[in-house]
């Protein structure tokens, strides 16, 4: 099991990186390629009200004061929201939390939870490549448009996961997803959890 940090950004309106070390990435979709690269994506299901939750947290409020302007991008910090469905969430990604990440999702402890909204005023729309700072990372995706262009989250390298005997288990070219970058569409109502 590798436990190092993966590195990660989110690439929202403009292209996605590319160094000379790295190709511009390929956009995954299978989720069965998505585990080979350590990157494992639950389903939440009718538990939460993800279309309320996105209205909710897309409106303009004292909690939310970057947007004020228009210059930046929507951030909340969603911790103490009464009533965010945290339980509800964390029992939905039980069964991949237990299977790819620790031997009890009872393990789990709620670290830090905040909310962006972006939309085409927002001048800053690009989050910097950088390695979050908890041991897993939820991103959930409560909306997505149909037009939506962007915000795929952009990985580097491939992590391990609990239970797979290697990284490139299944996996046609194990030299090339070590050293790939690639890139994860959000889907409506799925959690991608990573390292």
């Amino acid at each position: 099991l590798d436990e190092s940090k993966a590195t990660a950004y989110t690439v929202l309106t403009t292209e996605p990186e590319s160094t000379p070390q790295s190709p511009m990435p390929v956009e995954i979709s299978d989720d069965a390629e998505l585990c080979n690269r350590g990157v494992p994506r639950c389903h939440i299901g009718k538990a939460v009200d993800l279309n309320g939750w996105a209205d909710e947290l897309s409106r303009v409020s004292p909690v939310s004061v970057f947007a004020e302007d228009g210059e930046f991008a929507q951030y909340r910090n969603i911790m103490g929201d009464p009533g965010f469905p945290f339980d509800a969430i964390l029992t939905a990604i039980t069964p991949c939390l237990n299977t790819y990440f620790v031997d009890s999702a009872e393990e789990v402890v709620l670290d830090d939870a905040f909310a962006i909204h972006y939309n085409e005023s927002h001048c800053d729309t690009r989050v910097a490549k950088h390695t979050d700072p908890s041991d897993i990372t939820v991103n959930l995706c409560l909306e997505r448009t149909e037009d939506l262009e962007g915000s795929q989250v952009q990985f580097f390298g491939a992590m391990g996961l609990k239970n797979k005997s290697s990284v490139y288990e299944g996996a046609v070219d194990a030299t090339l997803i070590a050293n790939e970058n690639f890139l994860v569409n959000p889907e409506n109502g799925w959690a991608t959890v990573h390292w």
